[in-house]
């Protein structure tokens, strides 16, 4: 199961039936209540379909995301959940226009740089909020690395001497 599909599957299926805040309130007591394991005893071939159905049925949930848990042990996919429910964390993200940034620099960002960053990033990516996820990188010699997505802006001193030696 691609977990790209899942998750669009699950978000319009709450949505065509008016449910998409009983699905999500059901997906965060999922992750919670699916510890490692839980889903190993879910994805266990050993355990019979009915025993864990009868296991789940104690979760509260509504009847879309029981259903679609149901899938998941059928096809013994359920190991697959965290990376649905990320999925469908970052979705609802993206429609939201929420983007979470990671950046590393060599100190800690006051709280006034954090401000002016937000603002910079809200107006770089048009979006609507920036969470900055600070990271301190010790082996940067200085400056600011910021990463969206597998994406790099990278701003530290040691690329700039890079780029400096490429034009040379």
């Amino acid at each position: 199961m691609k977990v790209k599909h899942a998750v669009l599957a699950l978000y319009q299926l709450g949505q065509n039936n008016q449910a998409l805040d009983s699905v999500l309130t059901s997906l965060e007591t999922l992750h919670e209540a699916l510890t490692e394991q839980v889903v190993a005893y879910l994805d266990a071939p050993t355990v019979n379909f009915k025993q864990k159905l009868d296991f789940v049925s104690s979760f509260t949930q509504d009847s879309l995301t029981q259903g679609f848990l149901y899938n998941l042990i059928k096809r013994r996919e359920v190991h697959q959940f965290e990376s649905i429910y990320e999925g469908m964390q970052q979705y609802l993200r993206e429609l939201e226009k929420v983007y979470v940034v990671d950046i590393y620099t060599t100190y800690a960002l006051t709280s006034a740089q954090k401000k002016a960053l937000e603002k910079q990033l809200i107006h770089y990516f048009d979006a609507s909020k920036v969470i900055l996820n600070e990271h301190i990188d010790l082996t940067l010699m200085g400056g600011l690395k910021i990463m969206y997505q597998k994406q790099s802006l990278d701003q530290t001193v040691l690329q700039q001497f890079h780029q400096m030696e490429m034009m040379i």
